[in-house]
């Protein structure tokens, strides 16, 4: 299955699941803040008061990472990472060509512990979960 295929079938359950077509939504364009040398954004859609996705990408001269957050009460439920990596740095001259695209997604519990993760589809054994929480970027 294809990194966007995998992505969007996921997107789409996640999406219906939590937002049941109620949800507002903004973007904000940040200062990178050390993250990315090309900038990026951070898209919110919330209900009320309760921000239920983040949606926040990194650009780069050769690739990007789109970083998907669903939240339920301020709570990070799952995070799907996403990092794409162009064959070249960016031109106006050429098309974009992927030479890799890898997603992780991160179920977590109420208390923000890992208890599933799929790299590309693939479960990944729990003894590689501990050292995986501190590196999961939730906000």
């Amino acid at each position: 299955m294809s990194c966007d295929v995998c992505i969007d079938v996921i997107d789409l359950a996640i999406f219906v699941f939590f937002f049941n077509g109620s949800a507002a939504h903004e973007v904000f364009t940040p200062s990178p803040h050390g993250q990315s040398a090309e900038g990026g954004t951070i898209e919110s859609f919330y209900d009320q008061s309760d921000t239920l996705k983040k949606e926040i990408v990194y650009y780069g001269e050769t690739g990007k990472r789109i970083i998907q957050v669903y939240q339920k009460q301020g709570n990070p439920l799952l995070v799907e990472d996403t990092d794409i990596s162009y064959k070249e740095p960016i031109s106006a001259e050429k098309d974009i060509e992927i030479s890799s695209c890898v997603t992780d997604v991160y179920f977590l519990d109420d208390k923000q512990h890992l208890i599933h993760w799929l790299k590309d589809g693939r479960e990944i054994p729990e003894s590689q979960y501990k050292e995986q929480e501190k590196k999961i970027i939730m906000e």
